[in-house]
């Protein structure tokens, strides 16, 4: 991904939140990270950093992607203006007149938009530049005479406000000439009106607000929370009410609706109902950070980074996840068939057809959202979840179940060897020779199986008590290996590379075997005695994913020599459920959706740079 241009405050904390990865990892997942909200009657419209925008008809409860035409799908400003719905992105503006439907760059006179506000009269546009107009739906454009870094714009009635790098400037609708109103002592990254106040935030220094249109302003206070100090972002409609953002190293939020203000100083939702002066301990943590809230109506939304999006319906008292159709995580596992790529989850499956750029959900005929595991048999795709087996015969548009026989049990991998399907589940080793008719116990009895390979004849089967057992007549006999004794834990995967068996577990590491699994050695991957999570293969590479401990960081282990050695790849994922390689990428289930690197930007680190400072 690339970033045209940098803004302070507001617009910098959401340029950052699109640079977490650096330019060789891409995020094709819906929704990772919402950026802006506009509404259009009913319909509510989210802008996301990388994957466009994103519709809701059930006031935010699910989502479908609307990004149809956006060559930049990085969209830092949404509005709605007559029946047009416009977008500011790196690339410019773009336009839509069918609610989302279709995009148009309307103008590329103008890029690096940052805020957008919709008039009756005409459109603004404010960049690191300056603040422009339009008065034919965003054609052309024209210079305000305002030529300093535009970070947000709102309007009471005919008197504009912008918030710039040196202070509040105001103006009026139609005209050019502007008036300093103040607050020149930092960057004023957000703005916010209500009937009769003014709202400002200001980088590093807090929330102001001004009853006499912007003559005098006074700080609010937080004593009760230290260390708040919240930016009101609007949301750049009148019925939206007003958002906070802190340019903070958290970067917290705060959003007021109605009476009722909300701060987020942490991971949490903090309230108060007197005018801030007293905040509540927060009514919910969160597990990410919490980027933006949004109040639309009497609904309250918070967009994370790393959870999707939260909605809550009774003034943050609670709050429910409402990413159907718009942010996935726990993406446990990936399968590939042709161009489509299948994804996994603890939500259900997912599918895209365009490498990645656009999702949609796939579960028609599933009857769980519990995803843990997948196989391609022929033109078939299996699932293993918590409650059986699924096939799917048209890659992924539907599905019915395959489980005759082990119906009430969870799979934890599947494998293909010759005409056989094989199931690992909770409770033992089960085979298919009819793919996934009708299945019968095959070993293991009461032994959960957590990992399968195959390679001809010669099955292999890894254990959550840490056992490894090698058949080589296809399941008939099995000889149990000495892996045991190297007291590893779960066995999380097992890969056959081009010169043996390579094999990941929950507490020792990464061991390797050139002798169909009957003695086993230890890798050195300078993360001796740590877990690793998942493994695959590519040919003569092997890729593993090591996650973060006390002593170091999550990154990608490497190896170019079929597993005698390995190296450290930095990887700025949370946790990484598995890998798989597709085409000329290799894919990531992770705790944040689906993500993807080229297989030749992958490159070593220094082992120094895994280990976190004491």
């Amino acid at each position: 991904m690339k970033t045209r241009f940098r803004l302070r405050g507001l617009f910098v904390a959401l340029i950052a939140a699109s640079q977490i990865l650096s330019a060789q990892w891409r995020a094709p997942y819906p929704g990772s990270i919402a950026s802006s909200f506009v509404a259009c009657g009913s319909d509510l419209f989210i802008g996301t950093l990388g994957t466009g925008v994103f519709l809701s008809r059930d006031g935010g409860k699910s989502w479908e992607p609307k990004s149809a035409g956006l060559s930049d799908r990085h969209v830092y400003a949404l509005a709605a203006l007559d029946n047009n719905l416009l977008a500011g992105t790196g690339d410019g503006i773009f336009w839509s007149r069918d609610n989302a439907e279709h995009w148009a760059c309307v103008s590329q006179q103008v890029k690096g938009i940052g805020t957008l506000l919709a008039t009756k009269t005409g459109l603004y546009a404010g960049n690191s530049v300056g603040l422009f107009v339009s008065t034919d739906v965003g054609r052309t454009w024209k210079n305000t005479a305002l030529k300093t870094c535009v970070l947000k714009i709102m309007n009471m009635g005919t008197k504009l406000f912008v918030g710039t790098n040196n202070g509040v400037f105001t103006g009026t609708i139609g005209d050019t000439t502007w008036s300093n109103a103040g607050l020149a002592t930092g960057s004023v990254v957000s703005l916010a009106v209500s009937e009769t106040t003014v709202f400002a935030g200001v980088e590093r220094v807090g929330v102001f607000h001004s009853a006499d249109s912007g003559k005098s302003w006074t700080r609010y206070e937080f004593d009760d929370v230290p260390s708040l100090e919240p930016v009101i972002h609007p949301s750049g409609n009148s019925r939206l009410g007003m958002v906070c953002l802190i340019d903070r190293p958290m970067e917290p939020v705060v959003a007021v609706m109605g009476s009722v203000a909300f701060a987020s100083p942490w991971r949490g939702v903090c309230r108060s109902t007197d005018g801030g002066r007293n905040w509540t301990l927060p009514c919910l943590t969160f597990k990410s950070r919490i980027l933006q809230l949004w109040a639309f109506g009497k609904t309250l939304f918070a967009s994370t980074i790393g959870e999707g999006i939260y909605r809550s319906t009774d003034s943050g008292t609670t709050w429910k996840a409402t990413n159907v159709g718009f942010s996935l995580q726990n993406v446990r596992t990936l399968a590939t068939s042709g161009r489509v790529i299948l994804a996994g989850s603890d939500a259900g499956v997912y599918r895209s057809t365009d490498h990645g750029e656009g999702w949609f959900p796939a579960n028609t005929g599933l009857n769980t959202p519990s995803i843990r595991c997948s196989t391609r048999f022929g033109r078939r795709i299996y699932l293993g979840t918590d409650k059986g087996i699924f096939c799917s015969t048209d890659t992924g548009m539907a599905w019915r179940a395959a489980s005759s026989g082990l119906e009430s049990l969870r799979v934890n991998s599947l494998a293909v060897s010759g005409r056989l399907l094989l199931a690992g589940t909770d409770s033992g080793l089960f085979s298919s020779s009819t793919p996934g008719t009708r299945w019968t116990r095959l070993a293991f009895d009461g032994v959960p199986v957590s990992a399968l390979a195959t390679s001809g004849e010669m099955l292999v089967a890894g254990s959550g008590r840490g056992d490894i057992d090698v058949s080589h007549n296809g399941g008939k006999t099995w000889t149990r290996t000495n892996f045991i004794e190297k007291k590893p834990g779960l066995v999380n995967a097992l890969v056959f590379s081009a010169e043996g068996l390579c094999v990941c577990t929950s507490e020792a590491g990464l061991f390797r075997s050139s002798d169909g699994g009957q003695n086993w050695n230890a890798v050195d991957t300078a993360l001796s005695d740590q877990p690793v999570q998942c493994l695959t293969a590519s040919e003569t590479n092997l890729f593993a994913w090591a996650p973060p401990t006390q002593k170091h960081f999550g990154c990608i282990l490497l190896s170019t020599d079929a597993g005698r050695t390995w190296h450290p790849v930095e990887c700025p994922w949370r946790f990484v459920w598995t890998m798989v390689v597709f085409e000329s990428d290799l894919l990531f289930g992770t705790a944040e959706g689906v993500k993807m690197t080229s297989l030749q930007s992958i490159s070593s680190l220094p082992s120094r740079f895994l280990y976190r400072e004491p």
